[in-house]
């Protein structure tokens, strides 16, 4: 099947800003409603030419969360939605709820409807985020592959975003250009591992990617000159070749104001892409694991967001491309291999194959002398485990990193939470053949052994972050998006990167 054209979903032309409060052509008007919300409402009523809405209307809607009531002139429906009770009013739940009407608004109903959602006017940046980029995400469905036509009339609804604010307008755009850049990822992350093979997935990666982003593809010949070993071997058992893709950004530098002077922050994302277990082969059901590959999906984002908004400073990715399979030639426990390094590994599980090919490059990346290297994947179940699939995990060398990404996270709600890496924990992952094991001795603490496995591949002196996504990539029964792909990830690290 061919899908290329499946893929141009992301619809830019769908969302758009006006300030005009024109009721020409639009089907649905929403306003979030709080505190003191009759005297908004006679603002309100003067935009549509009328001289207030029926006192009846509100005589059970007192502005709590969530709280909804309807109105219709002719045939546009005015919606409003309650954020809080007069005191009790939380800008923070604007996130939660325009998930919700963002995806109560995707369905093939209103697929023709033309929209607009009056924002809350605020200069807080996160305030515009909550509701502009919790809109569109929750607005994602991942049809493309039904037969069913979502919209049977051809027609295509536009979304409008109303702010009164026009210095807020550039706020707008660069939020609707990253989650836009999500949905984009959550394409890719969404789709079956037969249908998004590695060959295809660079060829969908490259034609997507600016042009003022570089794209080298380091295909399997070559890996084997680089000795890039253990990104080899995990994909011994598969039919595909394994591939290292490169991309990188040059924007100007803060400092000198020319182009690609700073040292690099170094990106490297995990893309399995699809994970069978090899030998330790999964046992409790394996058809989320076209997932494994979302850590590569999500870095692609991060440096096509930098490239489109032209962020300062100098960007890398790594995206490690394997399948982790069964086959005549596949790993099996009890191999050493001899990685990048130079390091020996012994493998003790080959379910532990993420950290692999991301301790491949994490060496490779002193050849850049990065400022920063930042690894991210679906690595442990423990981190799934340990947190009910409600928190990410964080490890690394450079303890303020870490606790700026943690509290940036926090602004755009996603859980991060620290674990230690003490030096005892090496012992876990002492080899009696080789260097190291690949997996621990305890069948304990298996999220702080992944972290405390990759730093033993970290170039020295250099800052190093490390995090493991296992359970917070995908969404399963959540009143805020549909089931499948979310990447949360990519705005906290876009922004924290473009920080530094």
């Amino acid at each position: 099947m061919k899908i290329t054209h499946l893929l141009d979903n992301v619809q830019r032309n769908k969302y758009k800003i006006t300030h005009t409060h024109s009721t020409k052509n639009i089907d649905i008007h929403i306003f979030l409603l709080c505190k003191n919300y009759k005297k908004d409402l006679a603002k309100i009523a003067t935009h549509f030419q009328i001289s207030k809405f029926p006192a009846k209307l509100f005589d059970d809607f007192h502005g709590a969360i969530g709280e909804m009531v309807s109105y219709y002139l002719e045939d546009t429906k005015v919606l409003f939605v309650g954020y809080g009770k007069e005191g009790e009013c939380n800008s923070e739940h604007f996130y939660e709820l325009s998930l919700q009407l963002g995806k109560l608004f995707s369905t093939k109903e209103y697929n023709d409807k033309n929209i607009m959602f009056h924002l809350v006017d605020s200069l807080n940046e996160y305030h515009i985020h909550h509701q502009v980029s919790g809109f569109i995400t929750g607005n994602y469905l991942f049809d493309l592959l039904k037969s069913s036509k979502k919209n049977k009339s051809g027609k295509s609804g536009t979304f409008y975003f109303y702010t009164s604010k026009r210095k807020i307008k550039g706020l707008i755009e660069k939020y609707i250009e990253l989650s836009l850049i999500q949905n984009e990822v959550r394409n890719y992350m969404n789709l079956p591992s037969n249908l998004l093979r590695i060959k295809e997935y660079i060829s969908y990666l490259k034609n997507a990617m600016p042009k003022n982003v570089s794209v080298k593809v380091i295909h399997k010949k070559k890996l084997i000159q680089m000795h890039m070993n253990l990104i080899l071997a995990v994909n011994q058992g598969s039919n595909q070749d394994c591939a290292l893709l490169q991309l990188e950004y040059k924007g100007k530098s803060k400092d000198k104001g020319s182009q690609g002077k700073s040292k690099p922050i170094c990106f490297i994302g995990k893309g399995v892409m699809f994970d069978s277990g090899g030998y330790n082969l999964k046992i409790r059901g394996m058809e989320d694991m076209k997932f494994d590959m979302s850590a590569s999906s999500i870095v692609y984002g991060i440096i096509k967001a930098h490239a489109i908004l032209q962020s300062p400073g100098h960007y890398i990715a790594l995206l490690p491309l394997v399948e982790n399979m069964i086959g005549k030639d596949a790993i099996r426990p009890s191999d050493v291999v001899i990685s990048h390094s130079g390091k020996s590994v012994e493998i003790t599980n080959t379910d532990a194959e993420g950290r692999l090919i991301i301790a491949d490059c994490l060496s490779y990346c002193a050849k850049f002398h990065p400022k920063l290297i930042i690894d991210i994947g679906t690595l442990a179940g423990d981190t799934a485990y340990i947190f009910a699939n409600k928190s990410s995990v964080i490890m690394g060398n450079h303890f303020q990193y870490n606790r700026q990404i943690i509290e940036i996270g926090k602004k755009y709600h996603e859980n991060i939470w620290e674990l230690p890496m003490w030096a005892e924990y090496l012992d876990d992952l002492k080899s009696d053949i080789a260097d190291i094991r690949n997996s621990g001795r305890s069948n304990k603490a298996g999220a702080i052994l992944v972290g405390t496995f990759l730093s033993q591949f970290v170039p020295k002196d250099v800052a190093w972050v490390h995090l493991d996504i296992a359970g917070t990539e995908i969404a399963i029964g959540s009143p805020y998006y549909h089931n499948g792909a979310k990447v949360e990830t990519l705005k906290t690290l876009y922004t924290f990167t473009k920080g530094l």
